[in-house]
């Protein structure tokens, strides 16, 4: 990192906020503080700051949110100072500083500081940015919606709203399956919307993929209150040791961050009778009516359900797309999902 600036080669480096009901994020900060300084200033809104910037909202007083911001600074191992801040430059203005740590959406903030300091014959601060920390649904996560009970201090989700792109019983019940079993405990709320996948009707390769996609952006984007949409398309793609199409479920998942996350299922081959049907044009329920004389199968036990004697059911396959889809979301860690 080479020779720091300031006394005995130490880096100072500035940072402010509300630091309401202390989260994540804030941890997050206060942490990258200690990884880039060997000295942190924290500037805390005074409680008539803060009264002013939130428009009444319900705050915790100065004195107890600068106390959980020592608190967690005292477990990071680097001399620091907190103080009350009245405006929104703050003592980074005119402080003996020599860096400033800043998310994304107050960067502005510390450049209009530096401003300030080169009008001052002060040198300007070399702005920090730390990457924005998001809640499950892939907004940032904020103090206004700890306060507000839409998420707990890590980002979890208090409700879950969930909006799948199709009228099929089979799939909405599969995602409800799903997200029941994964986020155990918590308030689920599945409903379908019927929107199109804007693909074929019968779907082969990158088409599937492109419908399940369409069919999740659809549904979110229906319902404002919605945190994530969920699409899911069968369809055909070619196996080149077999020479012929294998059925495949994909899943795609959206959130309100715009993040997209797939997963698909088993594939299986059609009998050739019913593949040629297919090829002829007609849909694969087309297809299995005219052979077996069963309506709308996709909608109950699927064609692999009447291939396989019942042993696995359209639901089941569905549910295995869902939890492929799901992984990244499971472990944000790994995937580095954010």
């Amino acid at each position: 990192m080479g020779a720091r600036p300031g006394r005995h080669g130490e880096l100072r480096i500035c940072l402010g906020g509300t630091f309401d009901r202390l989260h994540r994020a804030h941890r997050v900060l206060l942490g990258r503080a200690a990884e880039e300084g060997d000295r942190i200033f924290v500037g805390v809104t005074s409680d008539k700051m803060a009264r002013a910037a939130k428009g009444g909202q319900r705050i915790q007083p100065f004195a107890a949110r600068a106390r959980t911001v020592s608190a967690l600074l005292k477990t990071l191992g680097r001399p620091f100072e907190v103080f009350p801040i009245n405006d929104r430059h703050g003592q980074a203005a005119s402080g003996p500083y020599d860096a400033i740590l800043v998310s994304h959406d107050t960067h502005s903030t510390a450049e209009e500081i530096n401003r300030v300091r080169r009008a001052r014959h002060l040198p300007p601060l070399r702005i920090i940015e730390q990457d924005m920390i998001l809640s499950e649904d892939g907004e940032p996560l904020s103090s206004t919606r700890v306060r507000g009970g839409e998420v707990d201090g890590e980002g979890r989700l208090r409700v879950i709203r969930v909006r799948v792109g199709s009228a099929n019983p089979v799939k909405v019940e599969a995602v409800r399956t799903v997200l029941r079993s994964t986020f155990r405990g918590r308030r689920l709320e599945v409903e379908d919307r019927d929107v199109h996948s804007q693909v074929p009707a019968e779907p082969f390769g990158k088409d599937v993929i492109n419908g399940a996609i369409h069919r999740a952006e659809s549904a979110l984007l229906l319902d404002d209150w919605a945190h994530f949409g969920v699409g899911i398309e069968a369809g055909l793609f070619w196996c080149e040791h077999l020479q012929d199409y294998l059925d495949v479920q994909y899943c795609a998942i959206l959130d309100r961050g715009g993040r997209i996350t797939l997963g698909h299922g088993p594939g299986f081959q059609y009998p050739p009778p019913l593949m040629q049907l297919v090829k002829e044009g007609l849909t694969v329920g087309e297809a299995m009516a005219r052979l077996t004389g069963i309506q709308g199968i996709g909608r109950k036990k699927g064609v692999v359900g009447y291939l396989s004697k019942g042993i696995l059911v359209r639901k089941k396959l569905t549910e295995t797309a869902i939890i492929a889809a799901l992984l990244p979301r499971l472990n944000p860690e790994l995937y580095h999902f954010g």
